[in-house]
Formats: structure tokens, C-alpha cells, sequence
């Protein structure tokens, strides 16, 4: 299947916007894809390569301070990542309104990321019903806790900065504080072993979290033993093959 990516605005946000090329003005079912931090959304257009040839839409948006919204402040940049990943997750709700043409069930649409992605899909799935299936790779629910090791929003968390610190985190809306809302949807998790930047723990601390509460019927869990904070082609294929299961991609785009 021949396959288009266009560079795009939407609400004044950068995209690339990927699709089977004989279905571009058809609806179909989407993908939201959230790139990792430090990079931007065309590090990521692999894995939009890959849905689109699957037959879905893949909308794959620039993170603030990132790409082409990068002020060139690094420093500063790190220390806001959890209001970065926060606003990614609240600009996914005007991009989804703004290509509801496109879309085949604008009620029904998946959502997928790595790394600081992956939290971010994670996120969009607790806060909005409309997302239907989730692949997050690298990612994790628990946001408040992972904070004290990755990016502090203090630069540092320690017995001098704990306080500072929590009251920083608390504008940040943490999945983990809403595990009813994880509760039996079809979400998809991918880590490596060997990740030394997101420890896999988290992926297994969600499914026995839900799985205490009788929540994890749809959780997929995928560890890969050798695998590092990168998403491998196995992964990539993995977790593409699941978002085209959940969102019926064979009778929808047909």
C-alpha cells in the first residue's frame, strides 16, 4: 500500500499527517501519535509509516518546545516536561475536532507514543473516552512518582527540594490517581528490560494495579529482555498490529 505524509497546521500546531494514498480524503480510523522528549514529531514518522500502511490516519503533532516550537532553551525545556507532556495531552482533543471529517469514528480513536509519548497516551486514555485502544512504548501511569528520578521539575528531588517539588507536581493530572479510568480498556503496553531511562516496573505496576481492582481483562503487557529505551521494529510491528485489531481497521477502511 502506497503511502502519503504531509506536513501540516492545525490550531496552529505543526503535524505530519499520514494516510493510505488512494484513501487520503476518505475517512478512516485514526491514530494520534506522541513523539518522545527532546526530539520531534519526524523521529517518530516510522512508526506513522507504519499505521498508515496498515490502513489507518496517523496524526503525529509537535510537542511543545520541541521542533519547530523549540525556543532554543534545552534548560529550560527539561525542567518543563511534565507541563509539556500535560499541554501534548490537552492539544489532542482539538486536533481530533479538527479532522473529524477524516475520521472514521471520531468516538473511536487510538492513541500510541514512546517514552515521554507513551506517557502521554497513557494520559489521553485516563482523561478522554473518546481514545479506544492505547500502545504506549517506554511509557507509565505513575507521573508523580516517576517525577522524583525523571526530569524533577526542580532539577533535582531531595530532602531539600521534596516540598518545593510536590507542590510543583500538583497542576499535573497524574493516570495513576485515576485508575478507574484505565480500568478494562484495550491498552497495550511495550518495554524493554533493559531501559535505563523508564524502568519496565511501571508497565507491571499498572497491570497488578489493575488487576487488583478487576481492571486488567484488556491490559497487554509485551517485556522484551534485551530491550534498551528504543522501540524495535518487533515492538513497532507489535504495537501496530494492536491498534489495527482494536480499531477494526479491516471492515472500517475497506
Amino acid at each position: 500500500m502506497s503511502v502519503r505524509i504531509t506536513a501540516e497546521r492545525s490550531k496552529g500546531i505543526a503535524l505530519l499527517h499520514a494516510c493510505p494514498l488512494e484513501m487520503t480524503g476518505r475517512p478512516l480510523p485514526t491514530v494520534i501519535l506522541f513523539h518522545s522528549f527532546g526530539v520531534s514529531k519526524e523521529v517518530v514518522s516510522f512508526l506513522g509509516y507504519m499505521l498508515a500502511a496498515a490502513g489507518m490516519r496517523c496524526l503525529m503533532p509537535e510537542a511543545p518546545f520541541h521542533g519547530e516550537r523549540f525556543d532554543g532553551d534545552a534548560v529550560l525545556r527539561q525542567r518543563a516536561f511534565w507541563n509539556i507532556c500535560t499541554t501534548y495531552v490537552d492539544e489532542a482533543e482539538a486536533l481530533r475536532d479538527a479532522f473529524r471529517p477524516l475520521i472514521a469514528d471520531p468516538d473511536r480513536i487510538g492513541v500510541t507514543g514512546t517514552s515521554m509519548g507513551g506517557f502521554a497516551a497513557i494520559a489521553a486514555t485516563a482523561r478522554y473516552d473518546w481514545v479506544a485502544a492505547t500502545a504506549s512504548f517506554m511509557g507509565s501511569a505513575y507521573f508523580h512518582r516517576s517525577s522524583r528520578a525523571l526530569f524533577p521539575p526542580l532539577g533535582s528531588y531531595d530532602v531539600n527540594t521534596a516540598d518545593a517539588h510536590d507542590s510543583a507536581m500538583r497542576t499535573i493530572p497524574d493516570p495513576s490517581a485515576t485508575l478507574c479510568r484505565l480500568a478494562d480498556r484495550p491498552i497495550w503496553l511495550w518495554h524493554g528490560q533493559r531501559d535505563d531511562v523508564v524502568h519496565f516496573s511501571n508497565a507491571l505496576d499498572l497491570q497488578a494495579d489493575l488487576r487488583a481492582m478487576d481492571g486488567a481483562g484488556r491490559l497487554e503487557v509485551s517485556l522484551d529482555p534485551t530491550g534498551s529505551h528504543r522501540v524495535t521494529d518487533t515492538a513497532a510491528r507489535s504495537g501496530v498490529a494492536f491498534l489495527s485489531r482494536e480499531l477494526d481497521v479491516g471492515s472500517r477502511s475497506s
